[in-house]
């Protein structure tokens, strides 16, 4: 993966993990209603967290059209509430 996007690259996904990471803990140590939305986000960024780093890659289309679809529930319903 650093050789595909470079250092920049690398540094960019993994700050974009750390990002909705930390959304995610913040989203369930502060939502004390439908807070089912923010432990489905932090579930699927460990899970894809995970199948990246033991060799899969989010380059395979199924892997990354899920993650993406469950972290944009994750983001609706909390930008429902603000």
């Amino acid at each position: 993966m650093i050789l595909e996007g470079g250092l920049i690259g690398f540094g960019l996904i993994i700050a974009a993990f750390v990002w909705l990471t930390s959304w995610c803990v913040y989203g369930i140590l502060v939502r004390h209603e439908d807070g089912v939305f923010p432990c489905v986000g932090l579930a699927a960024t460990a899970v894809a967290a995970t199948h990246a780093w033991l060799g899969y890659s989010l380059q395979i289309s199924a892997v990354t059209i899920t993650y993406a679809a469950l972290i944009a529930v994750r983001c609706a319903q909390e930008n429902r509430h603000s």
